[in-house]
Order: structure tokens, then sequence, then C-alpha cells
């Protein structure tokens, strides 16, 4: 119930894509520290904590297939962390 009411109040207030689990990562119910995404552009997080970090792969797959422009900041900088 939790993370329908999360869902459905993300949903009032902004456009919402729910995606398939992953199965590498069951601990990943919700993704909002892996990327923001605003318009059509996405900048992908390095995750600090080694178990989340294969996360941030997938949403840049993800992100990708919805044709966002696309900057990775574990291309830019290996001291910048989003927990």
């Amino acid at each position: 119930i939790k993370k329908k009411n999360y869902v459905n109040t993300l949903r009032s207030i902004l456009p919402t894509v729910s995606l398939p689990p992953l199965q590498n990562h069951p601990d990943c119910v919700f993704v909002e520290d892996t990327a923001v995404a605003i318009g059509k552009v996405a900048v992908i997080n390095r995750i600090g904590h080694t178990s989340r970090q294969g996360e941030v792969d997938d949403m840049k797959v993800t992100f990708q297939q919805f044709g966002l422009d696309i900057t990775d900041m574990r291309n830019v900088s290996s001291d910048a962390t989003c927990d």
C-alpha cells in the first residue's frame, strides 16, 4: 500500500513510468536517486553504495530508449555520488 500511495502521489503531479522489476536488484523499488530527468535531459548519478550501482546502468538504457539526452556523472567525476 505504501508503494501504491507513493506512485499515485507522484502521478498526480508529474508523468510517471513504472518499469518491470530488476531481477538483479531486488531492493530497487524506487529509482529516484539513479538519475534526474527534466524534459528531454537526464543526468545519470553515481550511486555510492556498491550494491546499488548496477541499477544505474539499467536506468541509463531506459532513458536511452526514451530518446533523452544523457549526461553520465560517472564519466564526469569520480567524487560525485548520490545516495
